[in-house]
């Protein structure tokens, strides 16, 4: 889901953008270059890592290990640099980033785990 949002939001497809509103979309495109490299490598690591597990690689922890600390860069960005990030995302957008930092935990965790116990190679 991370990179589809990254690669719909980068391409500004209008069909995947129409519900947000003016503002959430030059708050999208303020973004400096730094953060949106960050974002790119935390959604598209996070996939490396899913395939990853999905063949039991341990290259898996690392991958998620990076998208989660480059996932702390981007939500440092959103919730530390930036003081509008709740008001223009809304309760459910920040309820969701928060579902998605802990998912990327869990991930990174439980492949540490699995490689620990032998079933990734």
């Amino acid at each position: 889901m991370g990179c589809l949002d990254y690669t719909m939001t980068m391409l500004r497809n209008e069909d995947y953008l129409a519900d947000f509103t003016p503002e959430q979309l030059d708050y999208f495109f303020s973004f400096p270059t730094w953060m949106t490299s960050a974002w790119a490598l935390a959604v598209w690591s996070g996939l490396l890592g899913s395939f990853s597990l999905l063949f039991k690689k341990s290259f898996a922890v690392t991958a998620f290990n990076f998208s989660f600390w480059t996932m702390i860069i981007c939500n440092g960005y959103t919730y530390v640099l930036r003081d509008d990030a709740i008001e223009m995302m809304g309760k459910g957008g920040t309820y969701f980033a928060a579902a998605i930092f802990i998912l990327a935990l869990y991930f990174w965790r439980i492949s540490a785990k699995l490689k620990d116990e032998g079933v990734l190679s």
